[in-house]
């Protein structure tokens, strides 16, 4: 479903992820698997290495260095003719194996040598479908040298970002908690909540996040009660 998000990341009181995603943006969908990977963060010990693998990345902010965007994938990554390749080459493999997601795609090519480490980080930064996919990529590779981009302003709220952004989900690794911001609701977790958390409190406490826009609609008894069962 095309409902737009952003995965953001804080260390070190900076911004180091600030992913634009095209798709599926509802907190049901990817504000739960946001949740799922700071809570195995937690549960493996593995928060200090995401720590580190964040501040070898660089972010570029397009909004600064190229204001109305020219040549740019929707995630703020410069299209040059070999990024535009790049990307081309993963979605026609994409293609011709018609079960894999893009980021799927990617690690097989990159497992295969047919792209390289650069050519693949390329790839997940450019893509408006990746979103949080990125993470687990980053953590699992800790490429040294990352450049990720953004084509938002980084500092807004969420209530102050252009039009269109339906949700964000804001990892802050300093304050070690998880905000997921939905159409003007939010929710909020900290790291050890969502160690002592089960799935099914994170699902419950998401359904109702998601549902809070349902709510404040003006519809007709029938189609409500659809929508919030």
């Amino acid at each position: 479903m095309g409902t737009s998000s952003i995965t953001r990341v804080i260390v070190d009181g900076e911004v180091k992820v600030n992913q634009y995603c095209q798709f599926d943006g509802e907190p049901t969908s990817r504000g739960i698997a946001v949740l799922g990977f700071v809570r195995s963060l937690q549960l493996e010990g593995r928060l200090e290495q995401m720590k580190n693998v964040l501040r070898k990345v660089t972010l570029i902010n397009r909004c600064e260095t190229d204001p109305e965007l020219d040549n740019s994938t929707y995630t703020g990554a410069p299209l040059t003719e070999d990024g535009e390749g790049i990307l081309t080459r993963v979605d026609h493999y994409r293609q011709m194996q018609a079960h894999n997601r893009f980021p799927e795609t990617v690690e097989l090519l990159l497992s295969q040598g047919k792209l390289t480490a650069e050519e693949a980080c390329y790839a997940m930064a450019a893509e408006r479908r990746v979103g949080n996919d990125l993470l687990p990529f980053l953590l699992k590779h800790s490429f040294d040298g990352v450049t990720l981009y953004t084509h938002d302003d980084i500092n807004p709220e969420p209530d102050e970002l252009e039009s269109g952004i339906e949700s964000v989900f804001t990892i802050d690794m300093d304050a070690e908690t998880v905000e997921i911001w939905w159409q003007g609701e939010t929710d909020q977790f900290t790291f050890e909540e969502l160690e002592n958390c089960t799935t099914d409190e994170i699902d419950t406490r998401m359904d109702d996040l998601e549902m809070t826009a349902y709510e404040d609609l003006d519809l007709d008894e029938e189609l409500a009660e659809m929508l919030l069962n």
